[in-house]
């Protein structure tokens, strides 16, 4: 919130009320010139001439210094901005008389998110403008947002020219966006928060707190795709433009405003689920882990609104959607289906997981060469149980995406591939069409997010540039039917796979040859206790 500047005339800094002065721009109007004061002879001698001893002498007021009223407007909690410009602050004689004078919100940029509002004043009466007031008058001063009256406070005008600081609602002394009433009760001073900080270390920084009404030192923090906070709910509409804007990488009103993908599948999993949640981070667990499925309240057993409204629809066949809209039907088809009562009319309901085994793997080509497109193949295994998990997919900078399957999106903004959320334990596929536009060495990364909590894609990392030998590399993915080792090198090369379970002591476990990609995998059982693994390759 912008302060207002203090008057450079230090004869100004302060009122006889001791009023804070304001810029030389929002002193006291006086259009008038200033009377100067005439010899007393003079001014006798013109009283005689002028005026003969039947006239009665005649008194008016004369202009003087306006009263100035400043300040910060609160609505229900809810500061008023310069952007709110349907708020007016006017001035009014009496409590139900009209408005004499008037501000509206945003009118002057140098005054910021405060309003600025000027009563005009004269000396004495019989006045000589009718909206103007004299020292010992009480006028009004009130809020008006379009045409209703939504606050008024009274004032006894003490001195002229002074600077009255009317503030309305519960307002911000330190311009944090933090009331001085919530930072007094949380942090005992009215600038005692910062609006950065998260001391309860839910996930919500002290400003949202303020702005959803929780309590900045408890953690209790809802879901940040949870827009109406008080039912504790993520319904399908929710979840599909929290999915939306992860997919397309636009930013989110609540933070994290880049949304991350396991807040994506945690959402979306929470809504299959039954819509309703918890904060519960007993055990100590991190986001977004610690939002949890709950039953609904007593009384709230209903039957989840799936009727698609006409942007989550693609009804009009002359019409062309914007990707938006073609992203937005498709997540919501997809909610829907994940909801839909099975063959006994019941929709099944489970409680959600933490981490658990998955797989998550990327098949890269064993060489490329420039500007020929080739195709990068995801394989993703959900562990059982599985409610919602998505994919995240980076390749090198500069090089060409196409032909992204199973409805995914290049966010060009962060430079992802995003796929999902998909619903279920179903095993997915991923693939898209990848044109190398440099001879470099290439890596990747990537993230398979399940019910809230990521993994590394593992398998192929790095392409090396065309010509250059792949070093023998070996992979190690725990699976259910046992170990299974990756390993890549050149082509139709010798290796042997030897395990330890102390790392002093190593046994032969597997010989090897690689494919002509330079491929080759074998699965070793699994056994009790840590057991280690290492590659030789024998001599050419």
């Amino acid at each position: 919130m912008n302060p207002l500047p203090t008057s450079p005339n230090p004869s100004a800094s302060k009122s006889k009320s001791g009023s804070k002065s304001l810029s030389p721009s929002l002193s006291p109007s006086n259009s008038h010139p200033p009377l100067r004061p005439l010899p007393s002879a003079l001014c006798l001698l013109f009283a005689a001439l002028c005026l003969p001893p039947s006239v009665p002498c005649l008194h008016a007021g004369l202009p003087e210094p306006d009263t100035v009223f400043y300040g910060s407007i609160a609505l229900e909690g809810a500061f008023v901005t310069a952007a709110d410009s349907n708020v007016v602050v006017e001035l009014r004689l009496s409590e139900a008389g009209p408005a004499v004078a008037s501000y509206r919100m945003g009118t002057e940029t140098a005054i910021g998110d405060r309003y600025v509002l000027r009563a005009p004043m004269e000396s004495a009466r019989p006045l000589v403008n009718p909206a103007a007031s004299v020292v010992g008058d009480t006028v009004w001063v009130a809020v008006r947002s379009g045409t209703s009256v939504r606050d008024r406070q009274s004032h006894a005008i003490a001195a002229r020219g002074e600077f009255v600081n009317l503030n309305f609602g519960d307002v911000d002394t330190d311009g944090d966006g933090m009331s001085d009433s919530f930072e007094l009760l949380h942090f005992g001073s009215i600038t005692g928060g910062d609006p950065h900080a998260d001391p309860d270390g839910d996930g919500r920084p002290n400003l949202r707190e303020f702005l959803d009404g929780t309590d900045p030192l408890v953690p209790d923090g809802r879901h940040p795709a949870d827009l109406n906070p008080a039912d504790w709910a993520i319904d399908i509409r929710e979840v599909t433009e929290y999915a939306l804007a992860w997919k397309l990488g636009e930013p989110w009103a609540i933070e994290p405003i880049v949304i991350p993908v396991d807040y994506v599948t945690r959402a979306s999993a929470l809504w299959v689920s039954g819509e309703q949640y918890v904060f519960n981070n007993l055990p100590p667990t991190t986001p977004p882990l610690w939002w949890v499925s709950a039953p609904p309240p007593p009384g709230a057993l209903h039957a989840p609104d799936l009727t698609p409204t006409a942007s989550e629809t693609s009804s009009d066949p002359d019409a062309t959607p914007s990707e938006s809209d073609l992203v937005r039907t498709q997540l919501f088809a997809d909610a829907v289906d994940a909801r839909t009562p099975d063959a006994d009319g019941r929709t099944p309901r489970r409680t959600l997981h933490g981490p658990t085994l998955a797989q998550a793997t990327r098949s890269l080509p064993g060489s490329f060469d420039l500007h020929r497109a080739f195709t990068v193949t995801l394989q993703v295994v959900p562990p059982p149980g599985t409610r919602a998990f998505a994919i995240e997919e980076t390749p090198p900078p500069g090089w060409l995406v196409r032909f992204v399957n199973a409805d995914g999106r290049l966010d060009a903004r962060h430079s992802r591939i995003k796929w999902g959320p998909f619903y279920g334990a179903e095993s997915r596929t991923l693939t898209y069409q990848l044109t190398p536009l440099s001879a470099t060495a290439a890596s990747f990364q990537g993230l398979a997010s399940f019910d809230g909590s990521s993994r590394t894609l593992t398998g192929d990392l790095q392409l090396l540039p065309p010509g250059a030998t792949p070093p023998p590399t070996l992979v190690a993915r725990r699976t259910l039917e046992g170990v299974r080792l990756e390993l890549r090198g050149p082509s139709q090369s010798e290796h042997t796979v030897e395990t330890s379970a102390d790392l002093v002591s190593w046994a032969p476990s597997h010989s090897v040859r690689t494919d002509a990609s330079g491929r080759a995998e074998v699965l070793a059982p699994t056994t009790d206790g840590a057991r280690f693994f290492r590659l030789r390759t024998a001599a050419p």
